[in-house]
């Protein structure tokens, strides 16, 4: 979308989803959180899972109508403020109005077939195949077959079918239940339910908030064209999560019953092997990503160069997260789930302040810089807490030999000199930095899962 798109253009596309998802967040009440905690105790397909597929909807419902107030609230002041800016991005905040529906939507249903433990479906639909549909309306830009008002639709339309897509599975699958029953909602469990979703609501709207707070604020002290500037390179930065986005969806279903059987063994073991492989993971494509950075801004127009170190920090945050494992997660679904909402403020508050003092000295990069910053002290304090309440402490060798291994590579590679073709530039870097990677992690064994996956593919290729 760079070479076709200008940087105000793909600023509003950004600002657009950004808006919508901090809507669709708060319209879901926290009942995300609610439905992963408690629904163990509804499921039972036989009798309909208790009518908690139309409680789900029930909320959402309520949710929507919820953020509609908000949204003419704010309406006004923000278009106002856009326009004295002369800023495109006023005559389209309306769209946020059908693209709040359908991200809401799905995140209730999302959510509902993840803890049905149908979390790849959700993942194929938002990694893969929006992508597929967002792919297809950039070919009908770029070819002039839509200009960029229909483009824009088109767009926002990729980002929807996935939502009716999953509906439609669901409902394929006997999962769909409109029939009342509310027979298991008593005090009893009406009351934590409440509770918990009050909870994530505060949590899962303050996380959404971290995560597009700097594109909003980006856009409000410079101006779209910055916002768009960031957003692309930001999302090179964002490559290095995706090995982790699948244990995020399903692990904490699993750490959930764990709890309920009060099994802090393989709590830990979760939180153990989610470090360590993700560190794995992470560290190996954030490594990959900068020793190809030149060729990122090869491929990019020359206008992105300024986001050249957007896209170290970002990895670098990313990494540092995945690093953390899955430790919101067992604060989370433990007793002690308001203390991660104490997190959560400090991690919010230092988000803001760090993007407003660093983007007007830095600009951008200052941006990256804050999220950075914020992480690193979100990860620390959740990490001493774990070790004090629940005495899981999951780093160990292990971790330091993965990031000794992985400089190592890194230098390694970096000291030859390649072809000038941007290909085979690339191809040469990342083949000879991968081999590198994986043969020394393998004969160190820094994770048994990973050469359990490599024997596996050794014993295959003998076979043939």
């Amino acid at each position: 979308m760079p070479r076709f798109l200008t940087e105000a253009q793909n600023g509003i596309i950004k600002l657009l989803v950004s808006y919508s998802l901090l809507f669709a967040q708060f319209a879901s009440l926290g009942f995300q959180t609610a439905t992963v905690r408690f629904f163990p105790y509804f499921k039972d397909k036989e009798r309909g899972h208790h009518g908690y597929f139309l409680l789900l909807m029930m909320v959402g419902i309520i949710g929507f109508a919820l953020f509609l107030i908000l949204y003419y609230l704010i309406k006004a002041p923000i278009i106002n403020y856009e326009s004295a800016k002369n800023s495109e991005f006023a005559n389209y905040f309306f769209l946020i109005l059908p693209l709040t529906f359908f991200f809401l939507l799905f995140n209730l249903l999302d959510i509902y077939a993840r803890v049905l433990i149908q979390s790849t479906v959700g993942t194929f639909l938002k990694e893969l195949l929006q992508r597929a549909f967002i792919l297809i309306a950039i070919l009908l830009f770029v070819f002039e077959w839509l200009g960029f008002w229909h483009f824009i639709l088109t767009y926002i339309a990729a980002l929807s079918i996935p939502t009716i897509i999953l509906f439609l599975y669901l409902f394929i699958k006997g999962e769909i239940f409109f029939k009342p029953n509310f027979s298991l909602i008593r005090k009893n469990l009406l009351t934590p339910m409440i509770s918990l979703s009050f909870y994530g609501l505060f949590i899962g709207f303050s996380q959404i908030a971290i995560s597009q707070v700097d594109s909003i604020l980006i856009n409000f002290i410079k101006d779209p064209a910055q916002t768009g500037i960031y957003a692309i390179t930001f999302y090179y930065g964002t490559l290095v999560v995706l090995p982790s986005r699948a244990i995020f969806r399903i692990a904490p279903t699993y750490i959930a019953e764990a709890y309920k059987m009060n099994d802090f063994k393989t709590i830990g073991s979760l939180q153990y092997k989610s470090c360590l492989n993700q560190l794995l993971f992470g560290s190996g494509l954030f490594l990959l990503l900068w020793l190809n950075i030149d060729n990122v801004f090869r491929i990019l127009p020359e206008e992105y160069i300024e986001g050249k170190y957007v896209i170290f920090f970002i990895g670098l945050t990313n990494l540092i997260s995945m690093t953390g494992g899955l430790s919101s997660q067992v604060i989370t679904n433990s007793d002690y789930y308001r203390f991660n909402g104490l997190f959560v403020i400090i991690y919010l508050i230092l988000t803001v302040v760090l993007n407003i003092i660093l983007i007007k000295t830095t600009g951008i990069v200052g941006a990256a810089i804050a999220a950075f910053l914020s992480m690193l002290v979100f990860n620390i304090l959740k990490f001493i807490f774990i070790r004090r309440r629940f005495n899981i402490q999951p780093y160990n060798i292990n971790h330091l030999k993965i990031i000794l291994i992985g400089l190592g590579s890194y230098l390694i590679v970096n000291a030859f000199t390649y072809p000038s073709s941007l290909i085979l530039n690339i191809i040469l870097r990342s083949l000879l930095f991968g081999i590198l990677f994986v043969l020394f992690n393998y004969f160190f064994v820094t994770s048994s899962d990973f050469n359990e996956i490599i024997d596996k593919y050794l014993q295959k290729i003998r076979r043939n």
